[in-house]
């Protein structure tokens, strides 16, 4: 490959780099100066267990972490996130390349600094660790691939090298979340309606079998297991309606792609399909096949039961490009280019307002009583606070009567998947601590899979209970019952700016007598 291939050659392209650039130095600050959140730090301990695939999603983001992290030697959050900005700058230019395609070089520009004003693509799928990161940079990778496929002639239509491609970045998406399902799902409306064509031609078969071989990992795996992927997602399906749920998350996931960027989203998309009928475009077509259908089924999901706003995230991030390209039908194109200019400030200014408040910001901002329940729905700390709690708990490990004599070899344990990340990554392993999270198979997640190595309490071994006033996981009978005696409960303070904004709970569980089973499962 030639290296003038990445020399940007017109404005539209520097101006597009500047903004990828700009995008990335921002993230890298931000990832020097955040702790983990709570759904990063639990993906990033996946850097340390090499599964075929884990409890609640694929491999994906775990294989992204082990080649960021060194195979688990250097897990910072500088490290742990690298891989996500990288490949926020595939996706960029992805937008950049698809939008160009559609429209021409100012839609290319307008659709990536629509993705750098979007908290979806430029945060959770392009700098969190996140199972969404892996999953959209194959998402659009293989948009891309089948944008070019379309503009070639029905005969030259894929060749074995696009199959090749297309079925290497689809599998790449069934081996990152769930999701990837949909994408598969898409291609496969566009095969058997308008372009049945595809089934002539060698490419498209091995497309089948390279994208197919992308869910046999976790296939195999959730079999050998018992199925806990299956359970755990299947179990979010209720029986009862609840309105209320899908239209917050209807309205949420839309927040989350920026409420200045969905004027673009849906006035180009208007605007594209007015000028180019779903009957008529094949491009109109692609686009709504790789989106809708994702869209109606997460609405259903939150309809009937447990769903995340997010979910609808590559609904969004699909019809970016399409409705760059859309705007340029406007009769005044730059009243978009303004609200999505408008849009990248907003998302500059929270974020820096995010990041002031979690450093100095004295107070909560979420519960102030009763103390137990302190910091209860404040945001900031989810990312703040755990490194300085790592000698405080010591300190208290090493005052206490009983513990106090052998510190380190007490167990910290918790009643959930977080914060028992949290405890594991900031707390335990730099103290040389055990810990492991206590609870129903839903509760302590893949802790359930990797507890077991590390041998399980013993009789007479002593512990502590870890709680945090900001989520309520309060010590359970199980484990209660599995100690000889309770010591009385000690509160660590996370003091910021001179205010305490909640506390770390410790409760001391001694001479253990045995019914905790090695994974931590209980009933």
């Amino acid at each position: 490959m030639n290296i003038s291939t990445f020399i940007p050659k017109d404005r539209w392209e520097k101006d597009a780099l500047r903004l990828v650039i700009a995008a990335f130095a921002i993230k890298f600050i931000l990832a020097i100066v955040t702790e983990f959140m709570t759904d990063e730090v639990y993906y990033t301990l996946w850097s340390y267990n090499g599964q075929w695939s884990y409890f609640d999603h694929p491999a994906g983001i775990g294989i992204l972490q082990r080649l960021t992290t060194f195979n688990g030697h250097w897990v910072t959050e500088l490290s742990a996130r690298l891989g996500p900005m990288i490949c926020s700058v595939i996706q960029a230019a992805m937008v950049f390349r698809i939008a160009d395609r559609l429209s021409g070089r100012h839609a290319a520009w307008l659709g990536v600094l629509a993705l750098t004003a979007m908290p979806y693509g430029n945060l959770i799928a392009g700098w969190m660790v996140m199972p969404d990161v892996p999953l959209m940079t194959a998402w659009m990778m293989a948009l891309a691939q089948l944008v070019t496929i379309l503009g070639e002639p029905e005969e030259e239509q894929f060749t074995m090298k696009q199959g090749v491609l297309l079925g290497l970045t689809l599998a790449l998406a069934l081996l990152s979340k769930v999701h990837g399902l949909f994408l598969g799902f898409g291609i496969g409306l566009m095969a058997i309606t308008s372009h049945r064509h595809w089934w002539k031609k060698k490419g498209w078969l091995l497309c089948i079998l390279m994208g197919a071989s992308g869910i046999l990992p976790q296939l195999l795996w959730n079999f050998a297991n018992g199925s806990p992927m299956t359970r755990y997602q299947g179990g979010r399906i209720g029986h009862r309606i609840h309105w209320d749920d899908m239209f917050r998350d209807l309205f949420a996931g839309m927040g989350y792609q920026n409420p200045f960027v969905m004027v673009l989203i849906i006035g180009g998309l208007v605007l594209w399909i007015r000028n180019n009928p779903f009957t008529k475009s094949a491009y109109t077509r692609l686009f709504l096949f790789l989106s809708i259908p994702l869209l109606v089924a997460m609405m259903g999901v939150a309809l009937y039961g447990d769903s995340l706003p997010h979910w609808t995230g590559p609904t969004y991030m699909t019809l970016l490009p399409l409705a760059a390209a859309g705007s340029a039908y406007a009769a005044r194109p730059g009243r978009y280019l303004n609200w999505t200019k408008g849009g990248w400030w907003f998302l500059q200014i929270v974020l820096v307002a995010m990041t002031l408040i979690s450093k100095f910001d004295p107070f909560t901002l979420g519960t102030i009583k009763p103390p137990a329940k302190l910091g209860a729905g404040d945001l900031t700390l989810d990312f703040t606070g755990w490194k300085a709690w790592k000698d405080p708990l010591f300190e208290s490990l090493k005052k206490d009567s009983i513990i106090g004599k052998k510190p380190d070899s007490a167990w910290l344990l918790s009643g959930f998947h977080f914060p028992a990340a949290h405890i594991e990554h900031y707390l335990a392993r730099p103290l040389h601590l055990r810990s492991m999270p206590v609870g129903p198979f839903y509760n302590i997640h893949n802790f359930y899979f990797t507890s077991p190595k590390q041998g399980g309490l013993k009789p007479g071994e002593n512990a502590v209970w870890l709680d945090i006033t900001n989520y309520d996981r309060p010590l359970p009978d199980a484990v209660r019952d599995a100690f000889g005696s309770i010591g009385e409960k000690m509160w660590l303070p996370q003091i910021r700016n001179g205010g305490t904004v909640r506390y770390l709970l410790v409760t001391p569980l001694y001479n253990y007598r045995g019914g905790i089973p090695e994974s931590g499962l209980t009933n």
